[in-house]
């Protein structure tokens, strides 16, 4: 008797799980389904969209998002913890497997503990959001929605590759002036170049043979040096110690072409706090002080929205410890007496936000971040966002 029960309880097992199996497969969006979705879409983009997809494990909506990039804003939803929306005038969102725009909408109205619960297993809006719309569309959902609450109207990141609004500098401990930071590549102000590895490697070249360096700036060399084949650069090999405790196939462009690998100020997304944010890199380099000034506008009852953290990788590095010292960072605005923000950073896995008032004045401002390591730069990885913010009226 006891054998027949334990085959009856194996068999109805068996059919469980294939049934189930089974359901789940009809519940899978395919890629024809993303591809129409991403169609509609597309259709009523309008200027201060953004588009993104949940669950945020659905890789297919990275791939069939890919081709939209250029025509508006992509958001990569993090695993879990908050979502900032506030640059953002209206936001699609596919969902697929269960999720929807109408679930966003309501984690984004938790408060107190049910919100701090819900931060640590899903993505949470950081600001309260509208449901403008949403339709079925096959096996995913196709929402609209509005975020309220604060408004970004300037960010450091949008602005930084804009040598009229940003401007870049580092100044050592005897230099009367700060030396300016004048090269534009692989998204950041550079602010050294090593000329003899550079033209070493257009020499060794077999996409570049017959280019002479002789005449041409510094800029155009970079560019062609960047601008070698996939195939090619990652042939390339360089005995560069420092890139031991690097990706080093991160930053062979930066080795090849005669970039530092470290001492630029870029747009970047890091892996902070376990999620990667969107943010502007920074290094203080050794016996340095980095400065990034920024000019901006600022609407009557703006504030500044300051955002900071180490990279994961500096504070917690695997099979060594950290080097990382505290470093002082401080935000001033031009003519101004003092910094209206000051602060020691200390190494600490985590993402920060500060509020920073800003003084009544004219709405054109520039406002200057400064970074120095007192102690020492191993390990001084560190990722701001700095924006304007404003109440959505």
């Amino acid at each position: 008797m006891r054998h027949h029960l334990l085959l009856i309880c194996v068999l109805t097992s068996a059919v469980f799980s294939v049934v189930t199996t089974e359901l789940r497969q009809r519940q899978l969006p395919t890629r024809a389904d993303w591809s129409a979705v991403t169609r509609e879409l597309s259709e009523g983009l309008k200027p201060g969209d953004a588009v993104t997809w949940l669950p945020e494990w659905a890789e297919e909506g990275r791939l069939a998002l890919k081709g939209l990039e250029t025509r508006t804003s992509i958001l990569y939803p993090p695993h879990h913890g908050g979502l900032d929306l506030a640059r953002f005038e209206r936001v699609w969102v596919i969902g697929a497997l269960g999720a929807t725009a109408e679930a966003l909408v309501a984690r984004s109205e938790l408060k107190g503990e049910a919100r701090r619960e819900a931060l640590r297993v899903e993505v949470v809006p950081e600001q309260p959001l509208k449901l403008l719309g949403e339709r079925q569309r096959g096996r995913l959902s196709l929402g609209l929605v509005e975020p309220q609450g604060e408004r970004s109207v300037a960010d450091l990141f949008h602005d930084l590759a804009d040598p009229a609004r940003v401007h870049v500098s580092r100044q050592g401990r005897r230099d009367q002036r700060p030396r300016p930071c004048t090269l534009w590549a692989l998204q950041g102000w550079h602010c050294q170049l090593r000329h003899a590895k550079l033209k070493r490697t257009l020499r060794d070249s077999g996409s570049l043979k017959g280019v002479k360096a002789q005449g041409i700036d510094d800029q155009r060399l970079v560019d062609r040096c960047l601008s070698r084949p996939l195939q090619e650069r990652l042939k390339a090999r360089t005995k560069d110690r420092g890139l031991y405790r690097l990706d080093r196939r991160r930053h062979l462009s930066y080795v090849d072409c005669g970039l530092h690998p470290e001492e630029h100020v870029s747009r970047d997304h890091r892996v902070i706090a376990g999620e990667p944010r969107r943010c502007v890199w920074l290094r203080p380099h050794e016996g340095k002080t980095l400065r990034v000034t920024w000019r901006t506008r600022t609407p009557p009852s703006a504030w500044l929205t300051l955002r900071y953290g180490w990279e994961d990788l500096s504070v917690d590095p695997p099979f060594r410890d950290s080097q990382a010292e505290p470093l002082a960072l401080s935000v001033s605005e031009k003519d101004s007496v003092a910094p209206i923000f000051k602060r020691t950073l200390r190494p600490d896995v985590g993402w920060s936000a500060h509020s920073i008032s800003i003084p009544e004045g004219p709405q054109a401002r520039s406002f200057t971040i400064t970074l120095n390591a007192p102690n020492g730069a191993r390990d001084a990885n560190l990722c701001v966002e700095l924006s304007v913010r404003i109440e959505k009226p």
